[in-house]
Protein backbone atom coordinates (compact mmCIF):
# COMPACT_ATOMS: atom_id res chain seq x y z
CA UNK A 1 0.00 0.00 0.00
CA UNK A 2 2.79 2.19 0.96
CA UNK A 3 4.49 2.14 -2.61
CA UNK A 4 0.87 2.71 -4.20
CA UNK A 5 1.19 5.91 -2.37
CA UNK A 6 4.06 6.86 -3.01
CA UNK A 7 4.06 6.12 -6.15
CA UNK A 8 0.70 7.79 -7.24
CA UNK A 9 2.18 11.24 -5.11
CA UNK A 10 5.49 11.25 -7.46
CA UNK A 11 3.19 10.91 -10.94
CA UNK A 12 1.12 13.37 -9.24
CA UNK A 13 4.24 15.99 -7.95
CA UNK A 14 5.45 15.40 -11.56
CA UNK A 15 2.30 16.25 -13.00
CA UNK A 16 1.24 19.20 -11.50
CA UNK A 17 5.23 20.21 -12.28
CA UNK A 18 4.52 19.33 -15.97
CA UNK A 19 1.44 21.53 -15.88
CA UNK A 20 2.76 24.30 -14.25
CA UNK A 21 5.28 24.44 -17.33
CA UNK A 22 2.53 24.35 -19.55
CA UNK A 23 0.80 27.23 -17.91
CA UNK A 24 4.08 29.53 -18.03
CA UNK A 25 4.70 28.45 -21.65
CA UNK A 26 0.64 29.61 -22.04
CA UNK A 27 1.26 32.87 -20.35
CA UNK A 28 4.36 33.66 -22.72
CA UNK A 29 2.94 32.84 -25.63
CA UNK A 30 -0.08 34.98 -24.99
CA UNK A 31 2.28 37.69 -24.02
CA UNK A 32 4.16 36.94 -27.76
CA UNK A 33 0.65 37.24 -29.32
CA UNK A 34 -0.40 40.28 -27.74
CA UNK A 35 2.90 42.16 -29.25
CA UNK A 36 2.46 40.82 -32.64
CA UNK A 37 -1.15 42.19 -32.64
CA UNK A 38 0.29 45.91 -31.23
CA UNK A 39 2.97 45.50 -33.60
CA UNK A 40 0.90 44.20 -36.58
CA UNK A 41 -1.69 47.61 -35.69
CA UNK A 42 1.50 49.98 -35.88
CA UNK A 43 2.60 48.82 -38.95
CA UNK A 44 -0.55 48.88 -40.37
CA UNK A 45 -0.95 52.24 -39.34
CA UNK A 46 2.97 53.36 -41.13
CA UNK A 47 1.24 51.60 -43.78
CA UNK A 48 -1.90 54.19 -44.24
CA UNK A 49 0.54 56.88 -43.51
CA UNK A 50 3.23 56.03 -46.25
CA UNK A 51 0.17 55.44 -48.64
CA UNK A 52 -1.27 58.73 -47.82
CA UNK A 53 2.09 60.37 -48.52
CA UNK A 54 2.98 58.78 -51.99
CA UNK A 55 -0.53 59.80 -52.91
CA UNK A 56 0.18 63.56 -52.06
CA UNK A 57 3.64 63.38 -53.62
CA UNK A 58 1.96 62.02 -56.90
CA UNK A 59 -0.55 64.79 -56.97
CA UNK A 60 2.07 67.65 -56.30
CA UNK A 61 4.01 65.55 -59.39
CA UNK A 62 1.07 66.35 -61.24
CA UNK A 63 0.71 69.49 -60.84
CA UNK A 64 3.60 71.28 -59.49
CA UNK A 65 6.71 69.76 -61.49
CA UNK A 66 9.62 69.38 -59.04
CA UNK A 67 11.96 70.51 -61.24
CA UNK A 68 11.72 73.65 -62.99
CA UNK A 69 12.54 74.01 -66.75
CA UNK A 70 15.94 74.17 -68.00
CA UNK A 71 16.75 77.18 -70.46
CA UNK A 72 17.43 76.22 -73.80
CA UNK A 73 21.07 76.61 -74.62
CA UNK A 74 21.78 74.25 -77.31
CA UNK A 75 22.29 76.24 -80.58
CA UNK A 76 19.93 76.07 -83.69
CA UNK A 77 19.44 72.12 -84.75
CA UNK A 78 20.55 70.92 -81.75
CA UNK A 79 18.55 69.52 -78.45
CA UNK A 80 18.66 70.23 -75.48
CA UNK A 81 18.90 67.22 -72.44
CA UNK A 82 15.43 67.49 -71.56
CA UNK A 83 14.38 67.75 -74.83
CA UNK A 84 16.60 64.39 -75.50
CA UNK A 85 14.64 62.78 -72.95
CA UNK A 86 11.39 63.50 -74.06
CA UNK A 87 12.51 62.15 -77.84
CA UNK A 88 13.14 58.99 -76.30
CA UNK A 89 9.96 58.63 -74.30
CA UNK A 90 7.92 59.05 -77.06
CA UNK A 91 9.97 56.59 -79.54
CA UNK A 92 10.80 53.89 -77.03
CA UNK A 93 10.76 50.46 -78.43
CA UNK A 94 8.64 49.37 -75.45
CA UNK A 95 5.82 52.05 -76.41
CA UNK A 96 5.69 50.41 -79.87
CA UNK A 97 5.65 46.40 -79.63
CA UNK A 98 9.49 46.58 -80.21
CA UNK A 99 9.26 47.81 -83.90
CA UNK A 100 13.13 48.47 -85.60
CA UNK A 101 12.61 51.87 -86.37
CA UNK A 102 11.70 52.33 -82.63
CA UNK A 103 14.80 50.67 -81.53
CA UNK A 104 16.86 52.30 -84.28
CA UNK A 105 15.73 55.66 -82.93
CA UNK A 106 16.13 54.89 -79.50
CA UNK A 107 19.70 54.39 -80.18
CA UNK A 108 20.48 57.34 -82.47
CA UNK A 109 18.44 59.22 -79.21
CA UNK A 110 21.24 57.01 -76.55
CA UNK A 111 24.08 58.60 -78.93
CA UNK A 112 23.21 61.85 -78.67
CA UNK A 113 22.62 61.62 -74.73
CA UNK A 114 26.32 60.46 -74.27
Amino acid sequence: MFVFIWTYNSLKRKAKGRIDQLKQKLVEADHCYDAAIRRAAMYSLEVGRLKREVAILKAKDKWQPSEKPKPNTAGKGQFTQDELRSLLQLVHPDKHNGKESAMRLTQKINDLRA
